[in-house]
């Protein structure tokens, strides 16, 4: 009998991603790769060098045409149809016989409808190359969205090797000026059908979570006085109808709570730091507030060891009479376009700010590390099921062809299975 290679293609693409003030770390499996046994070890490329190789295969195509073209490779279990396919498709494929080696694979291409957006404070986009493929060669965190106003960017370009946190101190260079602003990607939020209220709603996009991760740079200092350190806005653009427009601000429903006696810790599989709790009645406003009382000090890095802290706040997409007008929906003309983030710095302490970000409260969670024991679960299971059946893992490779508001889900779960980080990249350029 022929040896069967499986090719496990778990759909993600990768780049890693900061969560909160530390990113996930790859999750652990155990499997076997070339006869050898691996325990409780994240996957590892290294562990599936190959000997075999895979001369060519497509998804589609009849067996005749197949073997004429010397191809080796089946993709999938597709079964063997005829021509006359009712669908217009031909999905015939050859038997294993025909070719020696089987391609299976772990398929969970469904979106979780964990949207969002993070953006990187030190990753300058000019506007006039807006919608280019964009990084820093020494994030290693491999950041595409970021800002095309980031006061003294000059600072940013000549500087490539600071990308960690964008610096602002307390002069008069910086105080009260605007210092983040223009964000890219801006235009790609959308409101997907679903009956669920405002208030339950944690996917379809009516609700929303703007979040920033920061820290003081002077842990010594105290947060016992409400000094104003930033304040943000989001700038949004609404197509009213066919003639009316309207540049606004968001309204946030549930802002931060305002001192560190108001925090919630993100442990779920892994510590993943600390955020502050939201209010828990509604507070309307169109300016989030982050104050020195808000910021991890000396006392809190001695009980916690946390320096860093990210700050949330609600806003609600479905009625402009009550909070915000709804956003557009995919390939619609009405309703908010494109969603800014607008940073201003007031000075009184010195911080570094990490990221921002908009996503979806089920993009929050999944990014926070919620779902990491049941991504575990999920691969797990079929890594055993696999090798149930004595086939050989040729490899872990990530998933292509996904619109960028799926880019942060995506990116998190390679980061979880230590997928290598190209193939996200390309997959973004292309």
């Amino acid at each position: 009998m022929k040896t069967l290679i499986i090719l496990s293609a778990l759909l993600l693409v990768t780049i890693n991603l900061s969560a909160q003030d530390s990113e996930p770390s790859p999750l652990h499996f155990s499997y076997i790769a070339n006869g050898q046994n691996y325990t409780n070890q994240a996957l590892n490329k290294e562990h599936f060098q190959q000997n075999n190789f895979i001369i060519s295969t497509q998804w589609e195509g009849h067996s005749r045409m197949l073997q004429a073209l010397k191809f080796n490779m089946n993709h999938g279990n597709r079964p063997r149809n005829e021509w006359g396919n009712t669908l217009g498709r031909v999905s015939s494929f050859p038997n294993i016989a025909d070719s020696g080696y089987s391609m299976k694979y772990i398929w969970s291409g469904q979106q979780h409808e964990c949207r969002g957006f993070q953006y990187c404070p030190t990753l300058f986009i000019p506007e006039n190359r807006r919608g280019e493929f964009i990084y820093q060669a020494a994030d290693d965190r491999r950041s595409v969205f970021g800002f095309s106003y980031i006061r003294d960017s000059a600072q940013v370009i000549n500087n490539p090797s600071s990308t960690i946190y964008k610096l602002y101190t307390d002069s008069t260079d910086y105080i009260d000026s605007v210092v983040l602003g223009k964000t890219w990607i801006n235009d790609k939020f959308y409101f997907f059908s679903g009956n669920s209220s405002a208030g339950q709603d944690t996917m379809n996009g009516r609700r929303w979570l703007f979040s920033i991760n920061l820290r003081r740079l002077n842990i010594n200092e105290s947060a016992n006085d409400d000094d104003v350190v930033l304040s943000i806005k989001l700038p949004y653009h609404w197509k009213v109808d066919s003639v009316t427009n309207v540049n606004d601000y968001i309204n946030f429903s549930f802002p931060p709570k305002t001192t560190l006696n108001d925090t919630v810790r993100l442990k779920y599989l892994e510590d993943r730091g600390f955020a502050l709790k939201m209010t828990d009645l509604p507070v309307m406003g169109n300016t989030i507030y982050i104050l020195n009382s808000m910021l991890p000090d000396s006392t809190f890095f001695a009980n916690i060891g946390r320096q860093d802290i990210t700050i949330n706040a609600e806003f609600i997409c479905n009625n402009p009479n009550f909070n915000n007008p709804p956003l557009k929906i995919h390939d619609k003309e009405l309703g908010i376009q494109n969603i800014d983030i607008e940073v201003t710095y007031h000075g009184n302490r010195d911080i570094g700010i990490n990221y921002c970000r908009i996503a979806t409260p089920a993009g929050y969670n999944f990014v926070t590390g919620k779902s990491d024991s049941l991504i575990q679960a999920f691969y797990q299971a079929h890594i055993d099921s696999i090798q149930s059946h004595n086939y050989e893992i040729f490899g872990f490779y990530g998933r292509d062809e996904f619109p960028e508001h799926y880019y942060m889900e995506q990116r998190y779960k390679a980061k979880l299975l230590n997928l290598p980080s190209r193939q996200l990249e390309q997959s973004l350029e292309e």
